[in-house]
């Protein structure tokens, strides 16, 4: 048939005449990091792999390419009605021609990427075509045209992101008093969406929404989780004698999502377990092949879980009689799981868990049939067909109720301002719009209306609604539930930090002067305001801090969340010569007396190499050294032996630890040391006689790169490790670095013994690898 009438069939009968194209494989991997964003799939099912993060997607295109007669390749352009006849045969066997850039509907209007797909993709009674009928094959048109769709939305950010510059207010004001008029010399380039749905900045943006209600309503009383069910009877239904739901990830997709739109009537407007006060819903797909819904609920004060009767009532840890089935089951028959959210301690795994961010997969690349030893990790992003057809038909991927209204900070005139090159500076202040934001129509807000004066802040979305138009507070008329959210701000952000702390707690400011104004007092920085009205040493501000640390932020927030410093010294009380704590401490060591009389206890072999380091260190030299031995050989007791002979002469010996070398036990390429050169930390170092470095084979090699490194620059010198005796040890023939569930690509590149002397090791019998002498 398709000699008769596709036109394409000449160029596809040419690909006999190509010579065999070079293979290459894809392995897909568990990667040892995010175990639940890369497990593999546990479903027989077509995906689109997209190598790189969100930003790496926007500057790079996608290439499709044939090969020529002549071996060069040709790129294909996605945007040509031709693409999809040529890509998909069997499904268009007349080669009529698929989404065109320059497609237009009947009454002339450009049709869209997406609207054109999802048209193709409706179900209608007496269809002929093949599409939804072609099994695997649908999955595949599906997924590579999601990713078309994708692609469209990269295109035009990268076509337009160049004429968009972006610069602060006062800048703006700055250039144009030095007499800089075209806007296309000032500011920088930037992108005009903040980031993709379900990107890594989006999913925190939505974590930090989800926590504000948190703030606000309490922590969520109910997790529950609903998972499509291929057996429901309205997806059989519609099969053909030789399809399985798998065929139809269409079906799957549109029943689950008509089947969790009931749930949420039930669990939501008729309150089947108590009345909501707010709640939240992400859908998943995780390469499982069916899509899950996870939700979380917040009851009412009324209709909370107080004790196990009431717990009793909700869930039960038991599976169910069949004649006294659970509810939810009988009515949705499909796999439901309600938990009870009984401990504080849950709430930001939950959020965590639920905004994780898309499926994503490690993999090797391959060419060829050899598999090489060492392969790199490539990380990429996995869509499979039923989440492109949830996106396609636009479903709703997330939810939250009430709605946040994320509310900007920024200091006076120093708030970001959109324009295109072709711009004019002078045209761009005179625009009355780019003066306003939401944080400066606050204020306005409250100068006019003196009712809006008795909420903060945040509290103003409550009662008045944003109108972006016009730039301007407008009173909220309507019953609509919303909350307010103060962007975040770092502490070492200084200023807008203590702006944010005062915009927190005063109410009705009325212009940056009355913010800065205290008791009639006017301040010139926001920390003095803020520091008058005890904003900033109240009694409650340390468990503040600490509660806000481990309930609402991220865990690197708890990492770098410092303690309070003692009282200072009186004046005068400081010596000028006095030592650090952290060199005190290493001066102070007690040295055991055994430890002292055991250089009389070395064998020969370990007194060789007591001699040989004992006279580098006495010519006072630099010199790296290896204590090489198997288990029981005596290394520790060599160590302990330098180290009490160096000690009681005064000297300081650095005995190898991540915490004193601030090394970060995630080492990766390029990595150094947490050292500051005028710290006493740094004093230490270049104080120190030696350093002792025990069990240097199991040590990832990062971290030692990353100590050579350091040292090299704290101590002014290019000698390995800063020209200090560095003295490692340990053995060869036990365990290399450990990598928690790492590869052994990873394991091997972890290990700084890669290569001896020509590439190939010797090896002894048991594929053990022999240490040369």
């Amino acid at each position: 048939m398709l000699h008769r009438c596709n036109p394409y069939v000449e160029k596809f009968k040419q690909l006999a005449q190509l010579p065999n194209v070079g293979e290459c494989r894809l392995l897909l991997k568990e990667h040892p990091i995010n175990r639940p964003q890369y497990n593999l799939s546990s479903a027989s099912q077509v995906a689109a792999i997209i190598v790189g993060g969100d930003d790496e997607s926007i500057q790079s295109g996608r290439d499709i390419n044939v090969i020529r007669h002549d071996g060069r390749l040709k790129k294909v352009q996605e945007t040509k009605g031709y693409y999809d006849p040529r890509q998909y045969p069997l499904l268009l066997p007349f080669g009529t021609h698929g989404w065109d850039i320059n497609t237009r509907s009947n009454n002339g209007q450009k049709v869209t990427c997406r609207k054109y797909y999802c048209y193709m993709l409706q179900i209608r009674p007496n269809d002929q075509s093949a599409l939804l009928k072609a099994g695997r094959l649908l999955q595949q048109y599906v997924v590579d045209n999601y990713v078309k769709i994708e692609s469209g939305v990269l295109r035009w950010i990268r076509q337009h992101q160049k004429d968009i510059r972006a610069e602060v207010y006062h800048g703006l004001q700055d250039a144009l008093h030095v007499g800089e008029t075209n806007a296309e010399n000032v500011g920088k380039r930037t992108i005009l969406p903040s980031t993709f749905i379900g990107g890594r900045r989006d999913m925190t943006q939505r974590y930090e929404d989800g926590m504000a209600i948190v703030l606000r309503d309490g922590k969520p009383d109910i997790f529950l989780t609903m998972t499509c069910n291929p057996s429901w009877t309205e997806i059989t239904s519609e099969l053909l004698p030789f399809q399985t739901p798998q065929d139809r990830p269409d079906l799957l997709t549109r029943i689950f999502r008509s089947k969790f739109e009931q749930l949420k009537d039930d669990v939501i407007s008729k309150g089947f377990l108590g009345k909501v006060k707010s709640y939240m819903h992400v859908t998943e797909f995780q390469k499982r092949g069916l899509p899950h819904v996870h939700m979380l609920l917040v009851l009412d004060s009324n209709d909370k879980l107080r004790d196990p009767e009431e717990y009793d009532s909700v869930v039960r840890a038991e599976i169910p009689k069949l004649e006294c089935e659970p509810h939810l089951h009988v009515a949705y028959d499909c796999h439901i799981n309600v938990e009870v959210c009984s401990s504080i301690k849950s709430i930001k795994y939950l959020y965590k868990y639920v905004y994780k961010g898309p499926d994503r997969v490690a993999m090797e690349v391959h060419g060829g049939s050899t598999l090489d030893e060492v392969q790199q990790y490539v990380d990429a992003r996995w869509i499979c067909a039923p989440e492109a057809f949830w996106k396609i038909f636009r479903f709703t991927l997330y939810r939250l109720y009430p709605s946040v209204e994320r509310l900007q900070i920024h200091l006076p005139n120093r708030h970001q301002v959109r324009y295109y090159d072709h711009q004019r500076i002078v045209d761009v202040l005179n625009d009355e719009r780019n003066s306003k934001t939401m944080l400066t129509q606050f204020f306005a807000l409250n100068r006019r209306d003196p009712h809006s004066r008795n909420y903060l802040y945040r509290e103003i979305p409550e009662h008045y609604w944003w109108n972006n138009k016009d730039k301007e507070w407008n009173r909220r008329l309507s019953s609509r539930k919303v909350i307010g959210r103060i962007y975040t701000v770092s502490p070492s952000e200084g200023e807008k930090f203590y702006l944010r702390v005062l915009l927190s707690h005063v109410k009705g400011p009325t212009s940056w002067e009355d913010l800065l104004t205290n008791n009639g007092t006017p301040f010139n920085t926001f920390k003095k305001p803020a520091e008058d009205r005890g904003y900033l040493e109240m009694d409650s501000s340390i468990r503040d801090c600490l509660v806000n640390a481990s309930c609402v932020r991220l865990p690197y927030a708890i990492r770098s969340t410092k303690d309070y410093d003692l009282p200072s010294l009186p004046t005068g009380a400081t010596k000028q010569n006095a030592i650090p704590s952290v060199i005190q401490e290493e001066l102070s060591v007690h040295i055991p007396d055994e430890d002292i009389q055991a250089v009389a206890k070395l064998n020969n072999d370990q007194m060789n190499a007591f001699k040989i380091i004992m006279d580098v260190i006495e010519r006072k030299q630099s010199q790296v050294f290896f204590i090489d031995g198997p288990g029981g050989t005596g290394k520790t007791f060599l160590y302990r032996t330098l180290m009490a002979t160096l000690r009681s002469q005064g000297q300081i010996v650095i005995a190898a630890a991540h915490s004193r070398f601030k090394l970060s036990f995630d080492a990766i390429p390029g990595s150094n040391c947490d050292i500051r050169k005028q710290t006493d930390l740094a004093n230490l170092f270049r104080l120190a006689t030696a350093i002792i470095w025990d069990e240097a084979p199991m040590t990832n090699r990062y971290c030692l790169e990353a100590l050579d490194k350091s040292l090299k620059d704290v101590l002014y010198s290019n000698a390995p490790f800063g020209g200090k005796v560095m003295i490692m040890g340990g053995d060869f023939r036990q365990v290399l670095p450990v990598i928690p569930k790492g590869t052994k690509a990873q394991t091997i590149s972890a290990s700084f013994l890669m290569r001896i002397g020509d590439g190939v090791e010797p090896t002894k019998p048991d594929d053990m690898v022999k240490i040369p002498p």
